[in-house]
């Protein structure tokens, strides 16, 4: 109940352990559902990351002790 981590998301071009990939991250953060701040879409974790081809787009949430939530945005790519 203190803790809670979930994920989902949509896989595009196949790759293998062996290739080279970047991982870029945005996340939007909130206080209690009532004060929130950041930017969580796909747009600014490739930039971020200066991705050129996304692998894949994940989504993170987290929870931490009732108040704290995160959502991200997860890119893999190169």
């Amino acid at each position: 109940m203190l803790y809670n981590r979930g994920t989902s998301g949509f896989a595009g071009t196949a790759i293998s352990s062996k290739d080279d990939f970047v991982i870029g991250e945005s996340c939007i953060t909130s206080y209690f559902g009532l004060f929130s701040w950041g930017d969580a879409s796909a747009e600014s974790a490739a930039r971020m990351a200066k991705l050129k081809e996304i692998y894949s787009i994940n989504h993170v949430t987290k929870t931490q002790y009732l108040f704290l939530q995160e959502f991200c945005t997860v890119l893999l790519g190169k």
